[in-house]
């Protein structure tokens, strides 16, 4: 079965990131779409392949962070 995550993030002002992002998200087995847009990020998975932890551990590699509040 097939899961959305989105998240709010903080670290997309460079577009070399975003790919790198999209890119390296794409490569996991499990991840389906990718979806970028300004502090907006969208993940579409087969949870029977990957983890949402699996998800978040490329974002934080790469220096991006999610909002809270």
């Amino acid at each position: 079965m097939d899961y959305q995550m989105n998240f709010t993030v903080k670290g997309l002002h460079n577009s070399c990131i975003v790919e790198l992002l999209k890119n390296d998200l794409l490569k996991l087995t499990g991840v389906k779409e990718v979806q970028i847009g300004i502090n907006r990020l969208s993940v579409i998975f087969d949870a029977s392949l990957i983890s949402p932890n699996q998800i978040t551990l490329v974002m934080r590699k790469l220096g991006i962070k999610t909002q809270s509040g």
